[in-house]
């Protein structure tokens, strides 16, 4: 698995980004394993973008001794008495964690909750095959653009045999303790990418987070 850190930079460029990913679920259903033997919680946090939309982010690894799929983060709000009062869920961006691999996370809700207190659950099944992780990103740098958004990009090299249909861009984005307070996904610019071919990416984040963001890492998959 290839992880890479960044230290905020400066430069240029263009492009589109994506704002959430939802993994298709596998067509085939597999057993489901439990829940604390399999996902943990690293970290996550929350903030109110500038759409106006409430965004739950974090990350989670898999601590089990199985490939994990349809990996799923639950968020249930609770009002004063402890009552559930809303929920949300979205798969994490990777469809495929092997063993000690971690993913970004987001769930998104259309307006603020009702409800101040809320707790994370998470859900999976145990896969059978393994992820395409023959995909690197390099020379990805970084800069504050002029409406305050935060942008980094760079080249998605394939490094494998395989042509690819999708070939993705992950990043979490932390504050100076090492706490995750932004996601973010996008697809190279150019597909499909062929075996050894390159693209460009962008990835672009909420200027509500953006002053805060210290350091970074990127991970990439391919489908």
């Amino acid at each position: 698995m290839k992880w890479w850190v960044a230290i905020a930079g400066t430069a240029f460029a263009a492009g589109f980004v994506f704002s959430s990913c939802l993994v298709p679920p596998t067509r085939m259903p597999t057993p489901p394993i439990q829940t604390q033997e399999a996902l943990k919680i690293l970290n996550h946090s929350s903030y109110v973008d500038s759409h106006n939309y409430f965004r739950v982010v974090g990350e989670v690894q898999n601590v089990s001794t199985r490939n994990t799929k349809s990996n799923r983060v639950t968020v249930t709000f609770y009002d004063s008495q402890g009552t559930p009062a809303l929920t949300g869920f979205n798969n994490c961006f990777l469809q495929i964690l092997r063993p000690e691999e971690k993913s970004p996370f987001e769930v998104v809700f259309a307006a603020t909750p009702p409800a101040e207190n809320y707790k994370l659950t998470t859900s999976c099944q145990v896969a059978s095959d393994e992820p395409y992780r023959d995909v690197e990103a390099r020379d990805f740098r970084s800069q504050i653009d002029a409406d305050g958004s935060y942008r980094v990009w760079g080249t998605i090299v394939n490094e494998g045999s395989r042509e690819l249909q999708l070939a993705m861009i992950f990043g979490s984005f932390y504050d100076g303790s090492g706490k995750t307070i932004a996601v973010g996904f996008t697809l190279a610019d150019t597909l499909p990418l062929r075996p050894r071919g390159t693209s460009g990416f962008t990835m672009v984040i909420d200027a509500k987070v953006a002053s805060v963001i210290s350091t970074y890492s990127l991970q990439a998959e391919g489908h």
